[in-house]
């Protein structure tokens, strides 16, 4: 994992964490945060974007940025990481990841994005109907909400300005969190089986510390304890 992640630290924004009492992503306005943010980017080549308004898309966890009126799709070929506030989100396969936790060794990263599964069912549940499931439904596609198009992907291409206006008129989103390993720069899915079959990973060895630590999967100490076993494992020389 580069160790830029970790120097990004270095232009510590006076923003702080973002109020979001009562927000909830909309298919109208399908972000993480209910505004976009002043963050600082980094790209791939080493680059550091400063000041850039900022928001995640949780289409497909893309990073988007308002250009004048408009609102745009980053190339997520470029982006290594942004600063939005005080969290820090580490692009994974075009996908910004939050950092819950990071040491030299290893993070552990949070991806949200929709949860497909619960669009697609007839009552998703959250008090929501079928026919408002319905509109969810066509709410997205319009917009190219399977993965499709927005101009690329989200709200992309509209102008930033009527998005926002109507970001309270759609119907809610139901959002999915879920927690990864990040280690020498590949992502590792946080269960037991994952860990054990990772490369380097001698699977007693695996067992033995998942017993001893008392490791639970949803926890981000835990999930820290992992990531640094993992690191430890993989540079341990087999003398077996």
């Amino acid at each position: 994992m580069k160790k830029a992640i970790l120097s990004l630290s270095l232009a510590v924004l006076s923003l702080g964490a973002f109020a979001q009492k009562g927000y909830e992503p909309m298919d109208s306005w399908p972000y993480e945060y209910a505004e976009f943010q002043d963050g600082t980017i980094r790209t791939t080549a080493g680059a550091l974007m400063e000041n850039v308004s900022v928001n995640i898309c949780l289409v497909d966890a893309s990073l988007h940025y308002v250009e004048g009126e408009k609102l745009m799709r980053c190339d997520m070929q470029k982006v290594f990481t942004v600063r939005i506030g005080d969290q820090v989100y580490v692009n994974i396969g075009t996908r910004m990841h939050k950092i819950l936790w990071e040491s030299e060794k290893g993070a552990v990263v949070e991806l949200s994005s929709i949860d497909m599964d619960q669009l697609n069912k007839a009552d998703i549940g959250y008090g929501i109907s079928s026919a408002t499931a319905s509109h969810q439904k066509t709410s997205l596609d319009l917009m190219g909400g399977g993965l499709g198009s927005w101009g690329e992907i989200g709200l992309s291409g509209k102008s930033y300005t009527n998005a926002y206006e109507l970001r309270n008129s759609g119907t809610l989103l139901p959002v999915k969190k879920e927690l990864f390993l990040l280690v020498k720069g590949v992502r590792i899915n946080a269960d037991k089986r994952s860990v054990s079959n990772c490369p380097g990973v001698n699977p007693d060895d695996a067992k033995a510390f998942f017993k001893a630590n008392k490791i639970k999967w949803n926890k981000v100490e835990s999930l820290s304890k992992v990531a640094e076993f993992i690191f430890d494992q993989k540079n341990t020389p087999d003398t077996k």
